[in-house]
């Protein structure tokens, strides 16, 4: 009977292992993303608009028309309900032009309250309405050592997941961070990497596998972790790449990451030490790095 029970135990172990295994996948696109129909029924010409959350003085989410052949905006839209999280940081869309957002504080939380910077909000691709969509779990507790939760999005075409990283909870001694891999369509949270504290995350597509590639907060390095065909994670994260020694600072951490049109990614580094800073004290830094397929390794572009 005690070998029948280890037996079965084994078969289960064999049974998960491959469920979560790396496989190839048959597309070297990432890009599917929509625009949502309420940008054109607001008057503004999709060609020359996008959404924003940069302007240090406008809190929340917003549509940005601009100027032909210019950086300037022509004209400004923002739906009430675009100001319910406060300060707002990452956007996102995808394959139904859902347009998706974090929340982040700026200078102060009086706008951000600690327990709520773990909701990730969607704006409805019709109406245009801005809804708290999920509450993801945090054991955030209000402290001045980290008043931030959600930090970045990315979304995967083939599985139709969003992922979301977050730093809640996290101390300078400890590290609580995690990512999030959530099945959009049934509004569920199908997968979690304890990945430390994440900042920056996209998905990319190299050698017939999808990866999720993210920076950390606490140190300059890029990591890339696999996905199966459901866009859940598999293994363990394998460093990939540093921005350390690079810039003014040498020390910057990666905020963000896009993949251009030929597979390289753009990696936006800047200081970042849990503080609220003012965002003129922020100064950014932007590589470019290349992945190389006969080493199998990321190379420095610019």
């Amino acid at each position: 009977m005690r070998l029948f029970k280890l037996y079965i135990l084994a078969q289960l172990f064999l049974i998960t292992a491959c469920e979560q295994k790396l496989e190839e996948v048959d597309y070297k696109s990432n890009s599917c993303q929509k625009n949502p129909s309420f940008i054109t029924n607001f008057g503004f010409d999709l060609a020359r608009s996008g959404f924003s959350t940069a302007d240090n003085k406008k809190m929340g989410l917003y549509l940005v028309q601009f100027f032909p052949g210019s950086t300037s905006p022509e004209k400004m839209y923002q739906d009430s309900s675009w100001k319910q999280a406060g300060w707002m940081s990452a956007i996102l869309t995808d394959n139904n032009a859902n347009v998706w957002c974090i929340p982040a504080p700026m200078i102060n939380v009086l706008n951000n309250p600690v327990e709520k910077q773990n909701n990730l909000y969607r704006v409805n691709p019709q109406t245009g309405k801005m809804e708290m969509y999920l509450a993801l779990p945090s054991s955030a507790t209000a402290t001045s050592e980290n008043p931030y939760g959600l930090m970045a999005l990315a979304y995967n075409c083939e599985a139709n997941v969003l992922y979301v990283s977050s730093v809640a909870g996290s101390t300078r001694a400890e590290q609580k961070g995690k990512i999030y891999c959530i099945d959009v369509a049934n509004k569920k949270i199908i997968d979690t990497y304890e990945s430390g504290d994440a900042f920056g995350i996209c998905v990319s597509f190299k050698d017939g596998f999808r990866k999720l590639y993210f920076g950390s907060a606490r140190n300059s390095n890029l990591y890339a972790i696999g996905l199966n065909v459901k866009g859940k994670f598999v293994g363990a994260a394998q460093q990939v790449f540093t921005v350390n020694g690079l810039g003014a600072r040498g020390d910057d951490k990666i905020k963000k990451i896009k993949e251009d049109k030929n597979g390289n990614l753009i990696l936006t580094a800047l200081e970042f030490n849990y503080n609220l800073t003012a965002p003129t004290e922020k100064q950014e830094a932007i590589y470019i790095i290349k992945y190389n397929s006969s080493d199998e390794k990321w190379e420095l572009q610019q």
